[in-house]
């Protein structure tokens, strides 16, 4: 889809977001990243690797001594603050200082573009003819015919709902039923909470959102208002919400459904009919790397049986690569949704960064200030 640049020239979505990191309009977004450190191992591979991701969830220091241990390599987290920060940096020296780098699939175009990454070989990362079909022809890191990033982690964002209280859930719309009101909870995230009401409202592509479909979005949030508990504003929190029952559905996240029905409460993970709000993660190979063996090595790893599996067991996510499935139940197949994964993916969408989201943090301010 093509936008209006300042000059009224109609550009891509992607140029135009490509050009606000050339003129450096993403450098207000820098925050600064702290590596840590796994421990040492003696190194067949060469290193250290320093590999930028997300340290909490996807790149634990248990799982990445796991992968130290098994190819005999050192590596060092540099973790993950932001999606605009890690273009920021990786546009003013990133590659110098990252080998591997952990892009959101929203991000991946401007990165390539600037010519900051290394194209990959794919006779380097066996693992990935194992990929499930859709992420195999995922187009988010593909430019010119080359292709710039394997996808290592999928998820989506979607309703965590307690079915003690809330028979079935199969859209956005429960967060604005009047008979919950008091019930439900609204993540405090301008782009969050904007993208639900739009998918609700009923917009094909809530990334793309003009003046005057915000403004409607704005009327409709501040109608419904009265109906939240809480704007919740992290983890913890929701969880507090949903673990006390003092909500019984908010918008929320996969990993929050997982924990808390392993604790043994009745929770679920709907898949709403307008689509969930969906995230691709890849893995990129920075340009400057002096470690090219132990890049493909630390990538094709996350593709194979341990590394997808643990993040399912432990947290609920989905990998890419059917290899994990040696190591995951079938039990355990079928509740992380692998039994139907192509009939899950119909039902998400996964959007674009919006390119006035100024605008949007502005009108989401005016709705809690109402």
């Amino acid at each position: 889809m093509s936008v209006m640049d300042g000059n009224g020239l109609s550009v891509s979505r992607r140029e135009l977001l490509q050009r606000s990191l050339q003129t450096g309009a993403g450098a207000a977004f820098m925050a600064a990243g702290f590596p840590m450190f796994s421990p040492a191992h003696a190194a067949a591979l060469p290193g250290p690797l320093t590999v930028h991701c997300l340290c909490p969830t996807w790149c634990r220091e248990g799982d990445i001594a796991v992968f130290e241990k098994e190819k005999e390599a050192k590596v060092v987290r540099a973790c993950w603050v932001s999606n605009l920060s890690t273009l920021t940096k990786l546009a003013t020296g990133g590659t110098a200082d990252w080998d591997v780098v952990a892009v959101h699939h929203a991000f991946l175009y401007p990165v390539i573009r600037r010519g900051l990454l290394r194209p990959l070989d794919m006779k380097q990362l066996p693992n990935a003819s194992h990929l499930f079909p859709y992420f195999k022809d995922a187009p988010f890191a593909v430019n010119e015919g080359k292709t710039y990033g394997m996808p290592y982690v999928w998820t989506y964002d979607s309703v965590v709902y307690n079915a003690d209280h809330i028979d079935h859930v199969d859209s956005w719309g429960v967060l604005f039923d009047e008979k919950y009101a008091g019930k439900v909870a609204l993540r405090d995230d301008a782009q969050n909470a904007i993208q639900v009401a739009a998918l609700y409202l009923g917009h094909k592509d809530p990334s793309v959102l003009s003046s005057d479909d915000l403004k409607e979005i704005k009327t409709f949030l501040i109608s419904k208002k009265k109906l939240f508990r809480k704007l919740w504003t992290g983890y913890a929190e929701a969880m507090t919400l949903l673990r006390s029952s003092e909500v019984w559905a908010l918008s929320g996240w996969r990993p929050m459904w997982w924990a808390l029905a392993k604790e043994g409460m009745n929770m679920k993970y709907a898949i709403p009919k307008e689509k969930g709000i969906g995230a691709i993660h890849y893995y990129v190979i920075s340009k400057d790397t002096k470690l090219v063996p132990t890049s493909y090595a630390f990538i094709d790893w996350t593709l194979g049986s341990y590394w997808g599996a643990a993040v399912g067991k432990d947290q609920g996510y989905n990998g890419t690569s059917d290899l994990l499935l040696k190591d995951l139940s079938p039990d355990l197949q079928k509740e992380l949704g692998y039994d139907r994964l192509a009939d899950i993916l119909k039902n998400v969408q996964f959007l674009d960064y919006p390119l006035n989201l100024g605008e949007w943090t502005q009108t989401w301010t005016e709705v809690k200030a109402a």
